[in-house]
C-alpha cells in the first residue's frame, strides 16, 4: 500500500503523540509499504526531508512555542501540498490529528475518493494551559477545539484511539460515529529489563539508590507538583531520588517549589535524553510514576511497564487501564501527594511486593506489542479501501 500519514506533530518534538507516528512510519516503511509523511518541517522553507529512512515531506512553518521548539505550518502553505500529494497518489490516507495538515489533507483525500482514516491523540486540556487566559476563558476555548475536532473526525472514513477511556471521551463530546481501539503500542524489543547502567547515571548526575522515575513533557497539565509534595511528606532520611527527564515550560516553577519545600537534594531533573540512551535510563530506575492528568494513553507508561517496573499512576483518564491496583501498581487520586506518598513508601520498603507489582507490569504490557499494533492498522487500512472501492463502483 501507499500510506500517507499526516501529522502536524512530528520530529523533532517531544511527546506521545510524535513518537507514535513516527514509529507507525518507521514500521509500515519495514513491512514494505511505500511511506510519506507529511509534517511541519524545520524552516520557513518546504521540501522533502529523511528521518530514520522515512521520507518526509516538511511544510514551511513558524515556531509557536519556542521554549518547546513546537512549529506550526505557515497559515494557507497548506495550499502547497496538493501537488506533492498527487505526485504520491495514497491508497489511503492516516491523519493524527485535525489542525492544519490533518484538516488539509483528509480535505485532499474526501476531493479525490481516497480513503481517509483518523487517528485522535489530541486533549484540550495538553494545549490551553500554554495560553495563560484563566480557567473561564480555558475552558471556553476547550469546547472550540472539541467542535473543530467534530467537524473533521466525524467526515473521516475511520477513527481510532488508543484506549476505551479514548473512546468514552469523544462520546462525551458528540462524536457519534464507530470508533475502533487501536493501542498506540510500543517496541517491546528495544523497552524491555536492562541492566542498571551506572555509567549512565554518571552523565546525567543521577545518584546511586533507588530511582523514582518520571519521563515526558515538563508541563503543568502533568501534574509533578503532586509528586514533589509527596516528596516532601516522606521521612527526611528516606532512601529515594526522584528523577524527571524531560523539558518543558513547568520546570522553573516545580524549581521554587523544590527549593520552598525543602527537597532540593531528592530530585534531578536530567532535560533531553537521546533515544540511544533512554532505554537504558529506564534501567535506573526502581519505580515509575505517571501523575499526568491528560493522558490518552501514555507511551511513556508503557515503556516503564516493558522494563519490569512498577507504575504510580493519576487515576485519570486512561492511566486506569495501564495500571492496576495491586497487580502493577497503584492509582492515587489526582492532586493527593498524602496518597501517593503512602504508596511510594509501600512499594520502597517491601521487596517482594516491588517484584511481584514488576512481574504484573510486564505480563500486563505484553498486548501492546507494536508488531501486534501495526498488523491491527493494516487491517483496518485494507477494511477501508476495500469499502471505499465497493461504494465508488
Amino acid at each position: 500500500m501507499k500510506i500517507l500519514i499526516a501529522t502536524d506533530n512530528y520530529y523533532p518534538n517531544v511527546n506521545g503523540a510524535s513518537y507514535f507516528a513516527q514509529r507507525l512510519a518507521r514500521e509500515l516503511q519495514d513491512r514494505h509499504h511505500k511511506v510519506l509523511v507529511l509534517a511541519p518541517g524545520q524552516s520557513i522553507k518546504s521540501g522533502y526531508f529523511t528521518h530514520k529512512g522515512v521520507r518526509v515531506f516538511g511544510v514551511r512553518s513558524i515556531p509557536i512555542i519556542k521554549k518547546i521548539q513546537f512549529r506550526q505550518a505557515v497559515p494557507f502553505s497548506q495550499l502547497t501540498i496538493w501537488p506533492i500529494l498527487k505526485d504520491f497518489k495514497p491508497d489511503i490516507i492516516h491523519v493524527q490529528d485535525h489542525f492544519s495538515l490533518g484538516h488539509s489533507a483528509a480535505y485532499f483525500g474526501r476531493y479525490n475518493n481516497i480513503p481517509v482514516i483518523g487517528t485522535n491523540h489530541f486533549m484540550p486540556e495538553n494545549l490551553t494551559h500554554y495560553l495563560h487566559v484563566g480557567s473561564t476563558i480555558e475552558k471556553k476555548v476547550n469546547r472550540l477545539f472539541w467542535q473543530y475536532f467534530l467537524a473533521i473526525y466525524q467526515r473521516l472514513d475511520a477513527v481510532t484511539v488508543p484506549t476505551q477511556a479514548a473512546a468514552d471521551l469523544l462520546r462525551s463530546i458528540g462524536f457519534s460515529k464507530e470508533i475502533k481501539v487501536i493501542s498506540n503500542g510500543i517496541d517491546l524489543h528495544k523497552f524491555s529489563p536492562k541492566e542498571d547502567d551506572y555509567a549512565l547515571r554518571k552523565k546525567y548526575h543521577i545518584p546511586n539508590g533507588k530511582i523514582l522515575l518520571y519521563t515526558g513533557r515538563i508541563d503543568k497539565e502533568k501534574n509533578l507538583d503532586t509528586v514533589i509534595k509527596a516528596l516532601a511528606k516522606l521521612p527526611s532520611d528516606f532512601s529515594i531520588h526522584f528523577v524527571a527527564i524531560g523539558q518543558g515550560m513547568y520546570q522553573n516553577n516545580l524549581q521554587l517549589l523544590i527549593n520552598k519545600l525543602g527537597v532540593a537534594g531528592k530530585v534531578t531533573f536530567t532535560g533531553f535524553v537521546p533515544d540511544e540512551d533512554f532505554p537504558y535510563l529506564l534501567a535506573t530506575a526502581y519505580c515509575f510514576i505517571s501523575p499526568g492528568i491528560a493522558e490518552l494513553q501514555s507511551i511513556a507508561t508503557m515503556e516503564a511497564m516493558a522494563n519490569a517496573l512498577p507504575i504510580l499512576a493519576a487515576n485519570a483518564v486512561a492511566l486506569p487501564e495501564l495500571v492496576h491496583n495491586d497487580i502493577n501498581g497503584f492509582l492515587f487520586e489526582p492532586y493527593d501527594e498524602i496518597s501517593l506518598a503512602n504508596y511510594i513508601k509501600k512499594i520502597f520498603t517491601n521487596e517482594q511486593l516491588h517484584d511481584r507489582l514488576a512481574e504484573g507490569s510486564l505480563q500486563i504490557i505484553k498486548t501492546h506489542d507494536m508488531h501486534q499494533v501495526i498488523t491491527q492498522f493494516e487491517k483496518l487500512y485494507e477494511f477501508v479501501i476495500r469499502k471505499k472501492n465497493k461504494f465508488n463502483q
